[in-house]
């Protein structure tokens, strides 16, 4: 059996037990150890841009509608990832609240949706019920934010994380890569041992 074969599109319909079988066992792994990489780096950067979202508005004393800031006199970059934990329906969004938004309590969201025809299941009235309860475009170059005094616990819980690093990233990412190739160079192995024992 070739490298390739052996190692890298291991198929397990190549051992008796799992005859019938098609499955790379390899490339499934390969492909896996890719997909959790990825979300390694998305979860921390994520985590990142709210914890320095929570930290700034701590340092700058942003607890109220009043003393609430704008992105820009924060120093927080306005990225993707930012804007997407700031939405409507985020843990964030619970936390740190904007000014002037509307807040639709749960039984009003049902109601809305109600009158809607939402739960007869017409495609019409869904998209005319999603469009109706959702938030207006929030302007992130002029919306100012503020922390919720309600939400001191969770606000804490956030501040005693640590950044994460981009070194860090790449050092886990480097050793999620180092077991999945172990995994894969012992995999011939192992199912050489299972089709020992269950044939």
């Amino acid at each position: 059996m070739s490298f390739y074969k052996k190692y890298i599109m291991l198929n397990l319909n190549e051992y008796d037990c799992f005859e019938g079988f098609d499955f790379y066992v390899t490339l499934f792994i390969a492909i896996l150890t890719v997909f959790i990489c990825v979300g390694i780096c998305v979860s921390n950067t994520r985590k990142n841009a709210m914890l320095t979202m929570v930290k700034q508005l701590y340092r700058h004393g942003a607890t109220s509608e009043e003393s609430a800031k704008s992105l820009k006199e924060l120093r927080v970059k306005n990225t993707f990832f930012l804007r997407s934990l700031l939405s409507e329906g985020t843990r964030l969004s619970r936390i740190v609240l904007r000014v002037g938004a509307k807040n639709i309590t749960y039984e009003e969201y049902i109601e809305e949706m109600k009158s809607h025809g939402f739960f007869k299941r017409k495609k019409r009235a869904q998209a005319s019920a999603c469009d109706s309860v959702a938030e207006e475009k929030i302007d992130f170059e002029t919306a100012k934010f503020y922390i919720s005094g309600e939400k001191d616990a969770e606000v804490k819980n956030i501040l005693s994380k640590n950044v994460t690093t981009p070194w860090q990233n790449v050092l886990l990412c480097v050793f999620i890569v180092c077991i999945s190739i172990c995994i894969v160079f012992l995999m011939p192995e192992i199912l050489h041992l299972v089709d020992s024992f269950l044939s």
